[in-house]
């Protein structure tokens, strides 16, 4: 009897402390996932803008708009207001070339009201020295960051 009690604390305090660590390690997963997600897309669209001569361009989408052939990008949001999905696409067509979506416990923003695209040499087109930051709500949680040079260059911040 006694030993099933000492058990059955030691579950408890094991359970106590794991349950809230686990749920830390899987949202900075999130965030880490989407930060990469984004940086991987950002760098194939300055590659596509390369090859093929054109403005690749990433803007903003409402969750419901995510899918459509043609979404509509919400154009000058407030400087950190949360993003629920993002397009690259082809400034001049409109015609997607990537999607993303962010889970809906992670806040994507970024520090301008104009958003990234990429010139036919690979450059910034319009804003520079810009910084898309993926965090959360989450008590002890570190953000993670993409930061974009004039020269169309990506610094990635990935939390430990």
């Amino acid at each position: 009897m006694l030993e099933t009690l000492v058990v059955l604390a030691i579950v408890g305090v094991l359970t106590t402390v794991g349950i809230p660590a686990y749920q830390r390690v899987s949202v900075q997963y999130d965030i880490s996932s989407t930060a990469r997600l984004f940086a991987q897309q950002a760098e194939s669209a300055r590659l596509m803008a390369q090859a093929f001569g054109v403005v690749i361009e990433v803007c903003p989408v409402g969750s419901l708009d995510f899918v459509a052939a043609n979404p509509v990008c919400l154009n000058n949001l407030p400087v950190n207001q949360p993003w629920a999905a993002w397009v690259w696409r082809n400034r001049t067509t409109g015609a997607v070339v990537f999607r993303g979506q962010v889970s809906p416990n992670l806040i994507f923003s970024t520090n301008r009201r104009a958003y990234p695209a990429f010139n036919s040499s690979g450059h910034i087109a319009g804003v520079a020295n810009q910084t898309i930051t993926v965090s959360s709500g989450a008590a002890n949680t570190v953000p993670a960051r993409v930061a974009f040079s004039n020269q169309g260059k990506m610094t990635v911040t990935l939390p430990p």
